[in-house]
């Protein structure tokens, strides 16, 4: 079934320091890493080429330009990675060109666009075909067999090439196994071969190059090449007569030609760093020598070219704070008479390469240079509002609670944490599987990760962390602290945790204090503390050259900032002692302010989705509200959508759940209807807490228009109000941990950290089912369960989720804004030097 398509965004290019020669600019930024690319024509209505790209969360991605603001229109087809096809007439019952994507999941979809109003479209996703236990790495829709509709060829990892074909009647396609070929191929492109049918070039894990050729209806394979190393991407020359390009996993080059007799020659062209993958071949230099563009791990975009038979040249185009994954070649840009490069890779950025007005386009005119973007007094260490703790300054550990959170998430890493949706992914570990019936979760680490002083990651050193704070009563907030019972490294990059029953530990995991993984050289031999040390986005570098603040430097790009701690943060950057306000748990913005800042030229600002919840907690167990009825004519009485435009001045997400919207598995609430004759023999007590004035002030207004009579109780205590202003946490405690709000006290509770609140036994049993529940992908149908009963008993009234919000000077890149509430994006802040 077609699932609903996403709301189209829209992005205005951004900007990046690249090589002489080369312009650069980040045109799409996903929050999962974005794997395969093409520049196709896709949307006949529109002038310009489409970018074609595929994520990590399952994510189809059209990218359509208009004056350089480039808009994403997405459609999940099952959650998992994809691999994309160019547009192809594969299918001649759907009218025009449609797209394909087969992935992880092992089905094959087929994506059209739906017309609407002005030009406009949504893509649409429906499953056409599906192979048990298959993964597909590489999918093509070409014409392989001239004459009628093309061919789509999806290639699974055991080496089974399955071509699929459009039924004469109803939707149905049907699936033929046409070829196996030897190991998992990453990789095709097809070739014309002039009077003989094209032919289709892969290349594989084992290494070989394979060409297939269609007689009839049969595909015909052989292998052409095979090199003593798995093979990553494969390019066609352009303007080159029957030469292909091929990266190697080790990080060399490969060039190979076919000679009039058939023969295939081959030369080593470069020889680079390990982990090398996007490749693409154009017309990239105004003289049209022969050039090839790469991009690997190692974060760097490459231009290997040569004038005739001379010797190969590199250049860098551009240095990158990711992993790139691949290159795409096309004309995307007007302005030059070369072809344009999209480099994607495993941060989720989409690049756009380009040369400069001008560049091959002989006679016309340009603008003159213009001066830098960025003033000059940028280019010092840029300046980040925090709130710093003592121990900021001291011990920084993620073992006690001060010294703030941006502070410990910018060089500690969790295991796991929240996605853009708010469902886990990696994090310091890249996978993990859970056995013995939730009692027994096993952990690989992140490949390559390496601790800030130098030293890889293994498993014995987050072994050792977790003995660190495993079963400690001052952690016993965390459930599973006294649930776990073993935790032992396996192997270099496999950590096993056992537990004496199943447990929520992945969502525990999430917690920046205690459970972010400090590395060895953190502590001395007696365990002492000497330094921050660990493996996430940032290595702490000391105290910074204004009083109270800290000095941080990024792994990927090497550039320097520092966290400055301020009273208001706003003030802070009007007054210019900071460039940038990324709001947060600890960092208020006020959303008014915000607004107004808006309208000044000096600033820009930026918002995204937020993770916690206000509500309205009610004392349902005594007092004026322990008739349901009641509860219900308060939640009846609250207009959301006011709440947002006045109270947050349109920075929210009107909630009706227990979890903010932006939660995916986490279900709305039901809507309430007002009961009837509803009396209140005297005014509901109400403390505001820390709730905001106006955001009081509007509610209060709404419940007296609806014939509730309250009164405001200055400084009142909380134990004995009717109705709390309370605000959740925020990821990554929502909804995991906070949800326990309404569970029982955990046995190992403290008198510090019991609850007096009574407890409402459906409801915790809901709760409890929940922490018990070791697999995530049993959560939604138990979020869905907490949220019913909290539909029928109706102790909280939520309200609404505020944005996040971030207030930057002109010329500081635009911050990226994730749901967690606790984390600093710096990268997204700090270009790279």
């Amino acid at each position: 079934a077609a699932l609903a398509p996403a709301q189209a965004v829209t992005t205005v290019a951004t900007p990046l320091p690249s090589g002489d020669g080369w312009r650069a600019e980040k045109i799409h930024h996903a929050d999962s890493g974005i794997w395969y690319a093409h520049v196709d024509k896709v949307v006949d209505s529109y002038g310009a080429n489409e970018v074609i790209c595929a994520d990590d969360k399952g994510r189809f991605v059209l990218l359509t330009v208009y004056s350089g603001q480039w808009t994403a229109h997405a459609v999940t087809c099952d959650g998992q990675w994809l691999a994309p096809t160019r547009s192809a007439d594969v299918d001649p019952r759907v009218p025009g060109r449609e797209l394909y994507a087969a992935g992880k999941g092992g089905s094959v979809f087929q994506v059209t666009l739906r017309p609407q109003p002005f030009a406009r479209f949504a893509l649409e996703s429906r499953e056409i075909g599906h192979a048990g236990g298959e993964e597909f790495h590489a999918i093509v829709a070409a014409d392989l067999q001239p004459g009628g509709a093309q061919e789509l060829l999806a290639f699974a990892i055991s080496g089974a090439v399955l071509q699929l074909v459009p039924g004469r009647d109803g939707d149905a396609f049907t699936t033929t196994q046409v070829a196996r070929l030897p190991g998992r191929v990453r990789d095709v492109v097809v070739v014309p071969m002039g009077e003989q049918a094209p032919a289709a070039f892969g290349v594989s894990r084992s290494g070989d190059v394979v060409r297939m050729q269609f007689d009839g209806d049969r595909l015909r394979t052989d292998v052409v090449a095979h090199e003593d190393c798995g093979l990553g991407r494969i390019a066609v020359g352009k303007g080159a007569a029957r030469v292909l390009y091929v990266t190697r996993d080790d990080g060399v080059v490969v060039r190979l030609q076919q000679d009039a007799a058939g023969a295939w020659s081959r030369s080593a062209i470069y020889a680079g760093e390990q982990g090398l993958r996007g490749i693409a071949s154009g017309r990239f230099f105004a003289d049209g020598r022969e050039a090839v563009a790469v991009y690997g791990y190692d974060q760097v975009v490459r231009m290997l070219s040569r004038r005739g038979d001379g010797p190969w040249q590199v250049e860098t185009v551009l240095a990158t704070a990711q992993k790139g994954h691949w290159l795409a070649v096309g004309e995307l840009d007007g302005r030059n008479g070369t072809d344009e490069l999209v480099a994607t890779g495993f941060d989720g950025q989409v690049l756009l390469l380009s040369r400069p007005f001008g560049y091959g386009l002989p006679g016309a005119a340009v603008p003159a240079a213009e001066p830098p973007a960025i003033p000059t007094e940028a280019k010092r260490a840029l300046r980040i509002a925090a709130r710093l703790g003592e121990r900021a300054f001291t011990e920084l550990s993620p073992l006690n609670y001060r010294g703030g959170f941006e502070t410990k998430s910018l060089v500690y890493e969790t295991l796991v944490r929240v996605g853009a949706d708010g469902r886990l992914v990696p994090g310091l570990a890249s996978a993990w599987r859970i056995e013995d019936g939730g009692r027994t979760f096993v952990f690989t680490l992140r490949d390559g990760a390496m601790w800030h002083d130098g030293a890889p990651v293994r498993a014995h050193d987050v072994a050792l962390h977790f003995r660190r704070w495993a079963g400690l009563p001052e952690h016993g907030w965390l459930r599973s602290s006294a649930r776990i019972t073993a935790v032992r490294a396996t192997g270099e990059r496999e950590l096993r945790v056992e537990l004496d029953r199943p447990a929520a530990l992945l969502a525990d995991l999430l917690a920046i204090n205690p459970t972010a993984v400090a590395g060895p050289a953190t502590w001395d031999r007696e365990g002492e503390f000497v330094r921050p040390v660990g493996s996430g986005p940032c290595a702490w570098l000391g105290p910074g050259a204004r009083p109270q603040s800290l000095r941080y430097r990024a792994t990927a790009g090497g550039a320097e900032f520092e966290l400055v701690h301020t009273g208001d943060a706003l003030d802070a950057l009007l007054a210019g002692d900071v460039d940038a306000v990324v709001g947060s748990w600890l960092v208020g913005v006020d959303p008014r302010r915000a607004a107004a800042l808006r309208r000044d030229s000096r600033f820009q600002v930026n918002d995204a989705p937020g993770s916690s919840v206000w509500h309205l907690a009610l004392r349902w167990h005594e007092g004026p509200l322990a008739e349901l009825a009641r509860r219900q004519a308060v939640a009846a009485a609250i207009d959301r959508d006011e709440l947002v435009r006045v109270a947050a001045a349109g920075y929210g997400d009107a909630a009706t759940g227990w979890a903010a919207p932006a939660f995916a598995d986490w279900p709305r609430g039901k809507p309430v209807v007002a009961p009837l004759a509803v009396k209140f023999a005297a005014p509901l007590q109400v403390v505001a807490g820390d709730a905001d004035a106006l955001l009081v002030d509007t509610v209060l207004g709404q419940l007296r228009r609806a014939g509730i009579p309250v009164e405001l109780v200055p400084g009142g205590n909380a134990g004995n109000a009717d109705v709390r202003f309370v605000r959740t946490h925020g990821a990554p405690y929502d909804p995991f941990t906070f949800v326990e709000t309404f569970g029982r006290p955990a046995a190992t509770a403290t008198a510090a950290t019991s609850r007096a609140e009574p407890v409402d036994a459906a409801l915790a049993d809901a709760v409890d089912a929940f922490l018990g529940a070791a697999d995530p992908a049993t959560w939604p149908q138990l979020f869905a369960r907490v949220q019913a009963r909290l539909d029928e008993f109706m102790p909280v009234v939520p309200l609404f989720a505020p944005r996040r919000l971030a207030v930057v000077r002109q010329g500081v890149p635009t911050p990226a804004l994730d749901l967690d509430a606790y984390r600093l994006d710096a990268g997204s802040l700090v270009p790279p030097r």
